[in-house]
């Protein structure tokens, strides 16, 4: 790999870049504002959570505080 200037040239490159972004066209604007308003999220569901979930995400992250591990703590909080 070889540094020139502002731009990085590799040695053997596997395809053909022709600017810094690419996949970017002329027409690219104009089906970005076709898509305003168009939900891409797709399906979205309703998970219930539970204090298993809860305590098992605290121990995931290696999370101790007992606002989310004591009920009877957190109960006493806003």
């Amino acid at each position: 790999m070889t540094e020139g200037g502002n731009f990085v040239q590799f040695k053997y490159p596997a395809y053909q870049v022709e600017t810094q972004a690419p996949g970017l066209q002329h027409d690219s604007l104009a089906e970005a504002f076709r898509l305003r308003g168009v939900d891409y999220r797709g399906a979205r569901a309703t998970i219930e959570i539970t204090q298993d979930n809860i305590r098992d995400f605290c121990n995931y992250m290696g999370s101790e505080n007992p606002l989310f591990l004591d009920e009877a703590y957190a109960a006493q909080t806003r």
